[in-house]
């Protein structure tokens, strides 16, 4: 019997990934462990024991030795998103497949720090994670604070976007959406983020999903058509935020970890942003520029257009609010009539910074109108 598993989680990589986490189509975790130069070893594995591990309570060995399940699997069919495996062709492991005893996840310390700090404080915890060429424990301040303020905003328009998608404009609040730094730590220079986003009855923040977008959005892949369709899902100033972390991961030859963990989350989230990684998704970016315009739709009476000057104004008659802004081309106002006709305006909304106070601004650029 062979199946498929997708690849979600990267634990130890030297050269290539030598333990890593996949995930078949009905949720259940597999653990799988890299025995020669192209086989793995797998054992699925419940979320209490992939703690347990991650925790530093359980050793590698423990876990293939005596899986669970008390069974095995092994591949040779994988790529950067999935792999391809079958059954084991042995009863008991071989022990050249397994680990020294007394291995434990390197990264225990960190992942205990960021659940109990969910824990303390009932909040989400976002760890931020930015190391340059020399891998040094500190940082040039200009780029630690670019990173951060560029790392909200994207956490920002995310956020908005899946509000959206999902039809909860009405937590589209400053507090659901922004992070609070309160601690600081080494290792290639950690930030702890905590969020004070609206939780449910269950413990679930409404940034969850914004946070569990940008895991996805930050994935390695092999197909750019897929990642295509990925980011589509973002499209807008979320995209055009993405692109500016990007350049910065470029320019600055930085590379940026992440780390999420909430009560509600059955794992602690991660992602990586290097420069490969950002030069896979540029070369996307470019080609792809329409993905960072993000469009709007106005309907209504129009209570202003002047052809010369190309400015307008609409009462969007969902939200009884005005909007204004300028004519992509003068042409497109001309023969508008106003107040009596009702007319849907196409627009791209952009956004400006002012350079002193550094708020933003937006303006609409009107494309194409449809009387109603």
């Amino acid at each position: 019997m062979r199946f498929e598993l997708k690849i979600t989680r990267t634990l130890i990589y030297y050269d290539t990934p030598q333990l890593f986490l996949a995930q078949d189509k009905v949720g259940t975790l597999y653990l799988c462990l890299l025995v020669d130069d192209s086989k793995y070893l797998v054992v699925s594995i419940s979320k209490n024991r992939l703690f347990d591990f991650e925790a530093g309570k359980i050793d590698l060995r423990s876990l293939f030795e005596l899986p669970e399940a008390n069974v095995w699997f092994t591949t040779n069919e994988y790529t950067n998103s999935f792999i391809v495996v079958q059954f084991a062709d042995f009863e008991i492991v071989p022990e050249e497949y397994l680990p020294e005893q007394g291995f434990f996840l390197e990264q225990t310390n960190e992942n205990e720090e960021i659940i109990a700090e969910a824990k303390e404080r009932n909040k989400p915890i976002v760890h931020l994670s930015l190391s340059d060429s020399s891998n040094e424990h500190s940082i040039d301040a200009y780029i630690l604070s670019d990173f951060v303020k560029l790392f909200q905003n994207w956490v920002k328009h995310i956020f908005k976007k899946m509000l959206l998608a999902e039809n909860k404009k009405e937590f589209d609040f400053t507090h659901n959406y922004n992070l609070r730094v309160f601690a600081t730590s080494p290792g290639s220079l950690n930030i702890h983020l905590e969020s004070n986003a609206t939780q449910d009855i269950f413990g679930t923040a409404v940034i969850e999903t914004a946070l569990a977008k940008i895991e996805e959005v930050t994935q390695n892949f092999d197909n750019s058509e897929n990642y295509i369709a990925t980011l589509k899902t973002i499209k807008g100033h979320s995209i055009s935020a993405y692109r500016k972390i990007i350049g910065k991961v470029i320019d600055d030859k930085i590379r940026l970890k992440y780390q999420w963990y909430s009560l509600s989350s059955d794992k602690i989230h991660q992602g990586e942003i290097n420069h490969i990684f950002a030069e896979k998704v540029l070369a996307i970016l470019k080609i792809q520029d329409d993905l960072s315009k993000e469009m709007k739709e106005f309907s209504g009476s129009v209570k202003q257009a002047d052809v010369t000057k190309g400015n307008w104004r609409i009462l969007h008659e969902p939200e009884n609010k005005e909007y204004s802004g300028i004519a992509a081309s003068s042409r497109i106002l001309d023969g508008i009539t106003l107040e009596t006709q009702k007319y849907k305006f196409i627009c791209e909304e952009k956004i400006s910074v002012d350079r002193v106070t550094e708020r933003e601004k937006i303006e609409y650029s009107l494309i194409s109108i449809e009387k109603i």
